[in-house]
Parts: C-alpha cells; structure tokens; sequence
C-alpha cells in the first residue's frame, strides 16, 4: 500500500526546518504571555494591598468618627449641666437654689427615730456593703440680684478666613521713584455686597528711599467709622434692613451667622448705629429740615403715638409725629414734637416767614400756607 503523500530527502528537510521555526515562534509566544500573566498576577497583588491599606484606613476613620461623636456628647452634657447649674446659682429668684444654713435655735424639723440618727448609713444589698458618708456642711454664699460680675472686655474678634476678600491698594502721593517697599499696612473690615458679606482689604505699601531714613506710606481711606470693623456697604444695609423692612439687628445677625458664618455681637452694632446717627444722620436731618422749610407751599400732618420715658418710669405720655411734606419738591420730613400739638404749626410758619424774609420774598402771598388734616 502506497502513501498518500511522498516526500524526497530535500522537501523532508525544507519541511522539517519550517516546522522548527514554527515551533520556535509558538514558544517564544508562549514565554511572552506567561510573562504578561506574570505580571497581571503582581499588579494583581499590588491592587489587593491597596484595597486592604484602603478598607484598614476607613476603619480608623469610623473609630476617630465614633470617638468624635463621644465627646461630642459628652461636651454637650456637660454643657449643659453647666447651664442647668448657672440658672440654679445665677438665675432669677424663683429658679434660685442655694442651700442655707438653718438657724438651730428656731429649728422645728422632727427626726426619724434613733435609727436614723448616725454619722453614717450602712445599705445592705445582695453583692456588696456601700458605705454613703454624709457631706461636710459648707456655708452658702447669699448672692444678691444687684451684685454684678465685672467681665473684661475680650477685645475684636479676628475676621474670619472663609469670607472673600477685596484688595484695595493706596499709593502715597508725590514722586516715589527709585523708592523701594520695604512693607505694607494691611487693615480689613467687612462690607456688603447684595447677597454676601465680603472683607475689604486695605494696602497701603510702606517705601523708603535707598539712602535710608525718610520713610513714606499712603494715607489709610476715611471710612464712617474710623475704628471700626463695618465699611459703609453694611452699615447702609443694616439700617435699610431695620428701619425700611423692619428686620431687626438680632435677626440680620442670626442670618450672617447662619449664611456666612459670622457672629457679630449686638452690643457692636447698636454703637455702629450710635455713631451714624449722632455724627452723620443728624446733619443729613438738618440739612433735610432747612431745605424743606425753604419751600412756598408745605403740607404738613400729625399722628399721635404713646411715648415711655425713664423720667416716669411705667407711664406713657402722648406725643406726636409731624409730617412735613412738600408735593412740587417731593421730599418728606418727618419731626417728633412731645409738646402742645397747636404750638407746632404756629411755630414752622414762623420759621417759614423767617426763610421768606432772608430769601427776599413777599411774607405773606397766596402760595405761602400750611396745610393741616
């Protein structure tokens, strides 16, 4: 039986050869992908290392969590049995309790009966014998409602870092070339923007001349309050807010506290209003009364209003609240008048024939009258 397929001596070889090259590259193949894989299983490792670092640190950070929120608690209770404690101390009479020493001569409690009569009680339980000593007698404090703690004044608080910040760089004025800075002068402040409360930044660099000695510096900016930490943007909205929108201080405070993380205290902004009222509200007042009275035809108006005073002290005594108001010049006066309400209008129309007679004008002309509800 012959072969299907016969080969002579030189295709046998050819063949031979090429199947040895073919198995050549089938194992340099072969030796390439078990590296490769060699290399998955290390990377492999690598990622599970990673994993179990990773699993191991966010179970320290639940435990530091846990532990966080112990103390957290903690703080809290104590806190309040601090509070609980200052109201029982400090609080209003009624809420008072402060342990005073009876007086023995006029003592009517009656005792128990010579069983209770010991310095100390023994209380027998099941598991142990505790032993309760009574506390030595301390003699109370009387504390009275007029003694007042004198509490020092803790000083500006720092502005805080959160806010954003506006830059505002001051020159000093005249020729400052060939001067080198040698510092700046930084002072901040808050204002506000609508809808946000910023910090203003004040630069004013420090130069001094290369020969040393005379030293120059930009003049600070004048601001409404020279001290203080309110620029003029939030002391015009703190006072639209109150006395246009009727929002009190306290409550603006708790929506900066709330929104931007800022507590002011409430005692600073009641002097902020001090200070604009009495330095600049005042002239702005006068100079609206002297323009107003100026006009020839004044309509004017009162409205009754109860009135405490710490003269009498629980009474409220009548008073009145005049509106001047001029139609042509649009503008509007309002004036607080405690006194008789038929001496106002006599009064400004003396005043208004004064204004007439300095202006050259006729004192008396059908236009010049006031005009009463």
């Amino acid at each position: 039986m012959k072969p299907l397929i016969t080969f002579g001596l030189s295709q046998a070889l050819e063949k031979i050869k090429q199947l040895e090259a073919e198995q050549k590259v089938f194992v340099s193949m072969a030796l390439r992908t078990e590296g490769q894989l060699q290399q998955k299983d290390q990377e492999l490792a690598l990622l599970r290392q990673e994993l179990q670092g990773a699993l191991e640190r966010e179970a320290e950070k639940e435990t530091y969590i846990a532990s966080l929120m112990e103390q957290v608690a903690e703080g809290v209770k104590k806190g309040w049995q601090v509070e609980e404690l200052q109201r029982m101390i400090f609080g209003r009479r009624s809420e008072r309790f402060i342990a005073t020493e009876p007086d023995k001569s006029s003592t009517t409690q009656l005792t128990l009966g010579n069983d209770f009569i010991s310095a100390q009680e023994v209380i027998q339980t099941d598991a142990e014998i505790i032993t309760v000593v009574p506390p030595a007698e301390e003699k109370a404090v009387a504390t009275s409602r007029k003694q007042k703690r004198h509490v020092p004044h803790a000083g500006k608080k720092d502005i805080p870092g959160h806010l954003p910040r506006e830059e505002r760089y001051h020159q000093p004025v005249g020729d400052i070339s060939g001067w080198r800075k040698t510092g700046e002068r930084i002072s901040e402040r808050y204002d506000y923007r609508p809808g946000q409360l910023i910090v203003i930044r004040d630069i004013c660099p420090v130069y001094q001349k290369p020969e040393g000695g005379e030293i120059t510096v930009a003049p600070r900016p004048v601001y409404l309050l020279e001290k203080g930490l309110a620029g003029p943007g939030l002391l015009a909205h703190l006072h639209v807010q109150k006395y246009t929108y009727h929002a009190p201080y306290y409550r603006q405070l708790q929506q900066f506290e709330r929104q931007d993380g800022v507590l002011l205290a409430a005692a600073t902004v009641n002097d902020w209003e001090a200070v604009c009222v009495d330095k600049y509200l005042v002239l702005l007042y006068e100079a609206l009364k002297k323009l107003i009275l100026r006009v020839a035809y004044l309509q004017c108006d009162e409205t009754t209003i109860k009135v405490c005073s710490d003269i009498a002290k629980g009474k409220a005594h009548q008073g009145y609240f005049w509106v001047l108001h001029a139609p042509q010049e649009r503008l509007v006066l309002f004036e607080y008048n405690g006194g008789e309400v038929r001496k106002y209008p006599g009064n400004c129309l003396k005043i208004l024939l004064v204004t007439c007679k300095r202006m050259h004008m006729r004192p008396i002309t059908p236009s010049l009258r006031i005009v009463t509800g």
